[in-house]
């Protein structure tokens, strides 16, 4: 098919579902200019080339087309933004992703004030055959949208700096990423994101902010308290150039928290209190320049994951994780631990424990063995021990050590010589 009018003589047309296949598209142009009724139109994995009319639309979701246009009867410059939703001045949601033909600069949004849903994000799936978005120049403000409760930019090629988020006060979601791998690398190397002078907006209006991303764009300044998004479930900042401290992210405050990554950044100081957090489930506050004691971590009953590895400077004990009964991956290597506070071993869900190339001495290397042996863990392929490297002693008798046996006996991965 190479197009489609939507017209209708009878009755009111307020929805219009559009679900193609790879050998069944519909190509061209969707004109609905003339049903004035139509509220909603959803068209995915199609050739659709361009829609036009359509004025009183509250919801536009285009993914997977073939898109290089839209219009609305109202669009008195056409030119001034593209895509062009500027005449849609009713819309409530708009997606347009994981398309051939979308790119160019997205100028203005100060018209389209009843948005609460906005999303240009490049699809990951879409992008393994070189198919996406490829959005460019300086993302648009976003002052203009009281409603606003989701935003996605994620996987295009902005640049210049984020938007302020203070005056959306109802805004839950917010993401703005690259999404391949280390910056630069890809199948979508050359949209790689331009925001390496940029800082983390204020969110001290976001008081309903439940997920900030902001990984991997090389953004610059220093951390700002959290304690005014108290919904806050995953603040990552993922691979950027931040500096400063964190220990006054005031994270006591967010109780609902879920994921912290704060991995390959600037971060110096002492790593952060995180005591009962009970619904955190991953902390990573690796490969930055965090120095003295970590802290003792407490009722963090569903931690699934922490990761504070290379760091260089954290020092004195490897705390006591009694407190963390659901812990899987525990990577403290490369760092300057040189005991443990604990004595029984917090979990038999564990699978990954790296320490290696640390300054344990040989009555620790034993008696962290011993421990995770009196576990009863079974291992199995994936599974890894690792106590080995530069610093760390090996275990008593080295290779003949009772408990490396018996951990190997259970398929364990047991790495413990130096």
């Amino acid at each position: 098919m190479s197009g489609l009018a939507i017209r209708t003589k009878n009755g009111q047309l307020n929805r219009v579902v559009i679900d193609t296949t790879s050998t069944n598209k519909l190509g061209g142009k969707i004109n609905a200019s003339i049903i004035d009724e139509l509220k909603e139109i959803i068209v995915d994995r199609s050739g659709v080339t361009s829609l036009s009319g359509g004025v009183n639309l509250e919801r536009i979701v285009l993914r997977s087309n073939n898109i290089n246009g839209l219009s609305s009867i109202n669009t008195i410059t056409p030119t001034a933004v593209f895509p062009g939703i500027s005449g849609f001045t009713n819309l409530k949601e708009f997606t347009l992703s994981a398309d051939n033909s979308c790119g160019g600069q997205i100028h203005s949004l100060e018209h389209n004030n009843l948005l609460h849903t906005l999303d240009f994000h490049m699809d990951p799936i879409a992008n393994r055959t070189g198919v996406d978005n490829t959005f460019n120049g300086n993302i648009p403000a976003l002052s203009t949208m009281p409603s606003l409760s989701y935003a996605d930019f994620s996987g295009n090629a902005f640049s210049g700096t984020l938007p302020a988020l203070s005056t959306n006060r109802n805004l839950e979601e917010f993401y703005c990423s690259e999404v391949n791998g280390t910056p630069g690398t890809g199948s979508h190397a050359s949209l790689t994101m331009s925001l390496c002078g940029t800082s983390i907006p204020a969110l001290s209006g976001c008081d309903k902010l439940r997920i900030i991303q902001l990984a991997k764009l090389r953004l610059k300044g220093r951390l700002q308290p959290l304690s005014s998004t108290p919904e806050l479930e995953v603040f990552d900042v993922f691979r950027n150039c931040l500096s400063g401290t964190a220990s006054h992210l005031s994270l006591s405050s967010c109780l609902n928290l879920k994921e912290l990554d704060l991995n390959h950044n600037g971060l110096s100081g002492n790593v952060p209190f995180v005591n009962n957090l009970t619904k955190v489930e991953k902390l990573n506050f690796n490969n930055n320049e965090f120095e003295g004691a970590f802290p003792e971590i407490t009722n963090c009953i569903s931690l699934k994951a922490l990761r504070f590895n290379a760091n260089g400077e954290i020092t004195g004990a490897i705390p006591d994780l009694s407190g963390c009964p659901s812990l899987q991956t525990l990577d403290m290597a490369g760092n300057k631990l040189t005991h443990w506070n604990g004595t029984v071993w917090p979990s038999i869900q564990f699978k990954n424990i790296q320490v290696q190339s640390n300054l344990l001495p040989q009555s620790e290397v034993d008696r962290i063995l011993a421990a995770i042996n009196a576990t009863g863990q079974s291992g199995g392929s994936g599974y890894l021990i690792n106590l080995a490297g530069t610093g760390n002693a090996a275990p008593t008798n080295g290779n003949s050590n009772a408990d490396k046996v018996a951990l190997e006996d259970r398929n364990w991965n047991v790495d413990v010589n130096t």
